[in-house]
């Protein structure tokens, strides 16, 4: 049976936008399927369902042979490096052996190579051995079949000056660049600790004293940052260092043994020492203050924010020596207790409080009585800069009577005028 049947379509057109970029050429974007209101109109008497059908399926092929300008330039480039694959590849195992026999400096024989200088460049035996005086890099030798570490002695020497004074040398192991430990003969003078001769030479000592083993100042710059940037612990750098140059397992293990040591603590003090500038201008600061933040004047906008998973046992002892960055950053236990102490509490929470719970079921998995810090209260700008951390030994869990205190010291020390914080907590007033 025929039928008349009343439809709604919408009109469809083609709108060109071209666009001027900085560098002045112009961009031209086609947005199709531009819909306008709505128009009803009367179809034509529909017998089968079949026409509908094939309407339907024509429709994801035009939309398919319509690509935009995005397109057509991603899919230029994978088409550009699909053809470079294989003469890329090609090069890459051309690269494994020297492409020229003639030194680069004085055009001898030359079968020496540094990639850490160049990766083209080749060398003879006299031009290597000069240009890697005091270099912490590991030279390859060419033995007509592929490279090989190079046999040539690797030693650190003092410059001319020192010879009046009493110079000695002696051997020692020191991780270089690559993560590797070598055996180096280091001339030191007894004019300065050897510490300080280490540090002339670019090297990082274990110990403070008579060190016998030392680590390159670039590798642990390399796992500074990337400890602090990407939190890469001590053992996945280890591992990125094996994967990368091709390092034994007994070497990493020794690379991972020296890295949990003392030293690397006191080389992040001095590194934090370095970049800030320390004591070369009274009018520096320390490194920690926003530049952006009022100093005086104005509204400090602060974020205020506790975590409840930095605890500490009772059993870890207390430590030896006061911390190598003082109160910078962390406020002196004492100073909390005195206020808390000196400041009782006995307010009770209103009914819209929420008694500070955040931490309950956090901590409820461990045994409170054995925590002496049972979290980390912290308080930041909007900046994102760090101003303060303090211990908690309480928290959240008992009542909200140290947080309230908390707060009204933070107040005193710091007057807050705006502050974010990250969960709804009790108005904080001091009667």
């Amino acid at each position: 049976m025929v039928k008349h049947r009343t439809s709604v379509r919408s009109t469809k057109h083609r709108v060109c936008v071209r666009r001027r970029t900085i560098g002045g050429a112009t961009k031209v974007s086609v947005l199709r399927n531009v819909s306008h209101p709505p128009v009803t109109v009367d179809v034509t008497p529909v017998t089968t369902t079949s026409s509908l059908d094939e309407h339907s399926e024509a429709e994801p092929s035009s939309s398919c042979m319509s690509e935009t300008a995005y397109t057509k330039a991603k899919k230029k480039e994978l088409r550009a490096w699909d053809s470079l694959k294989e003469d890329m590849l090609r090069v890459s195992y051309e690269s494994s052996a020297p492409s020229t026999n003639i030194c680069a400096l004085c055009k001898e024989h030359a079968e020496y190579r540094c990639l850490e200088c160049s990766s083209t460049n080749m060398f003879c035996e006299t031009c290597i051995t000069k240009t890697h005086r005091n270099s912490l890099h590991l030279p390859e030798k060419w033995n007509k079949t592929l490279y090989v570490t190079s046999p040539l002695e690797l030693a650190l020497r003092l410059p001319g000056e020192h010879c009046s004074h009493a110079v000695y040398a002696r051997d020692m192991k020191i991780f270089v660049n690559t993560g590797q430990l070598c055996s180096f003969s280091v001339t030191l003078c007894t004019c300065e600790p050897e510490t300080c001769t280490l540090l002339r030479y670019g090297i990082w000592p274990a110990t403070p004293e008579r060190p016998q083993t030392a680590f390159s100042i670039a590798l642990l710059e390399l796992f500074h940052y990337l400890s602090m940037e990407c939190q890469v612990s001590v053992e996945g750098f280890c591992n990125m260092l094996r994967w990368k140059n091709n390092l034994s397992l007994s070497e990493v293990n020794m690379l991972y043994r020296a890295l949990v040591g003392e030293s690397i603590s006191q080389f992040r003090h001095h590194h934090f020492r370095c970049r800030s500038l320390s004591g070369l201008c009274p009018s520096f600061d320390d490194g920690t203050t926003c530049p952006v933040c009022p100093k005086s004047n104005g509204n400090l906008i602060v974020t205020m924010d506790a975590y409840f998973g930095l605890v500490r046992k009772r059993s870890s002892g207390s430590s030896l020596v006061e911390p190598l960055h003082g109160n910078r950053m962390f406020v002196r236990e004492e100073d909390v207790q005195e206020y808390l102490s000196s400041h009782p509490d006995g307010s009770k929470p209103n009914e819209d409080c929420s008694n500070f719970k955040a931490g309950n079921l956090l901590r409820s998995q461990k045994n409170p009585q054995k925590l002496d810090v049972t979290g980390v209260f912290g308080v930041s700008c909007r900046h994102e800069i760090p101003l303060v951390f303090l211990n908690m030994t309480q928290g959240e869990r008992k009542k909200q009577k140290q947080c309230n205190k908390t707060y009204l010291w933070l107040f005193q020390h710091f007057m807050f005028l705006v502050i974010n914080y990250s969960v709804r907590f009790c108005t904080v007033r001091e009667d």
